[in-house]
């Protein structure tokens, strides 16, 4: 059973029967936030500006840092193409991921409405999520920020406890991605980075893609 679940892809290969599942740095995963927690968070957050960069996060499964220096420039919405479809997303080039690999992140309806909205009177070169102040987000600022979310939304801030399960209870900003990779894994697509074959599953936008 344990083979079968490994090719299916359903568990991981750490996740050897009898032991808690580890990540490469020989801890326990970050846990997935539910849809009532990112609900309460965003109805507890702290401005509209960080509201948003929630939304994005949970939406795009970008990390931190690609968010926080995300352009106008990278982002394509109403995009005409050959085939008849209108495409939205947002281009991130070898410098602008950790693994250093271009990853098309496809844009859906909620997330458009937040990026459509943060663009106007934006040029190429301005980034997209800046606090009220016009700053440019940073990770302490977001790491800050997402703290004081879930005080008040009592939701519970950090990954460093674990319950009586070997699992962490509480989240970090990274959560966000590891949510939403792990629904995407669900619904039949690659974790991490996808490939090529499913950015354009996920677009409907195969014969654009590459």
């Amino acid at each position: 059973m344990f083979h079968l679940a490994l090719k299916d892809r359903k568990i991981l290969a750490e996740q050897m029967p009898g032991r808690f599942p580890m990540d490469k740095a020989g801890q326990n995963p970050r846990r997935i936030i539910t849809e009532e927690e990112y609900a309460r968070l965003l109805d507890h957050a702290l401005g509209d500006d960080f509201r948003d960069l929630m939304i994005c996060a949970w939406e795009s499964a970008m990390r931190s840092s690609e968010i926080s220096s995300l352009t106008a420039g990278q982002v394509h919405l109403d995009i005409p193409h050959i085939s008849g479809a209108v495409l939205d997303y947002i281009d991130l080039g070898i410098f602008d991921t950790k693994t250093q690999t271009r990853r098309t992140v496809p844009v859906f309806a909620r997330f458009k409405e937040v990026l459509a909205r943060r663009l106007q009177g934006k040029g190429p070169e301005d980034t997209v999520f800046t606090t009220a102040e016009g700053m440019t987000f940073t990770t302490t600022t977001i790491c800050n920020r997402l703290d004081r979310a879930c005080r008040r939304a009592k939701v519970p801030y950090g990954d460093r406890t674990l319950n009586a399960k070997g699992e962490r209870v509480g989240i970090v900003f990274h959560c966000f991605r590891h949510t939403r990779t792990t629904r995407w894994v669900e619904a039949g697509f690659s974790d991490g980075d996808h490939p090529e074959s499913d950015r354009a599953r996920l677009s409907g936008s195969l014969p654009y893609l590459r």
